[in-house]
């Protein structure tokens, strides 16, 4: 599994499970057959990979998803952190998706077009210097 594809896995999982709760297997089949995954060139995913991405999950964007033991095993989303927090994290992976599409497939830049809305400025940045920290390891 590359290293630098991370941030893309966390994204995928969390679209995947915010949708409804999903066994492994169902995960490990969306991922698999994602157009990032396949872009990559990534053919397998191990559960000891969603394992630490679950942890890495929970400790950047403070979600906190869990396995039903009992029954399908499914993994899902218990609890959402406050609403100031989540929309930030929430901003912040639609960039990352934004981002990472543009890079992937130049040709998109001729298909997304951004909001023209009032900036919400830097600051939150520099406060959030953790969250950088623990991205950047």
């Amino acid at each position: 599994m590359k290293k630098d594809f991370y941030l893309t896995r966390y994204a995928l999982i969390i679209k995947r499970l915010e949708s409804s709760p999903a066994t492994y297997s169902q995960l490990e089949d969306y991922l698999l057959n994602s157009f990032e995954f396949q872009d990559a060139d990534i053919k397998s995913y191990s559960i000891r990979t969603l394992q630490r991405d679950i942890r890495e999950i929970s400790d950047l964007f403070n979600l906190s998803i869990h396995n039903k033991k009992k029954g399908d095993n499914r993994y899902y989303i218990e609890s959402r952190p406050i609403m100031e927090v989540d929309e930030y994290n929430q901003k912040l992976l639609e960039s990352f998706q934004v981002s990472n599409a543009m890079n992937t497939h130049p040709n998109f830049s001729d298909f997304i077009f951004f909001e023209s809305r009032k900036p919400t400025g830097v600051g939150i940045i520099f406060e959030r210097n953790d969250l950088f920290e623990k991205v950047l390891k």
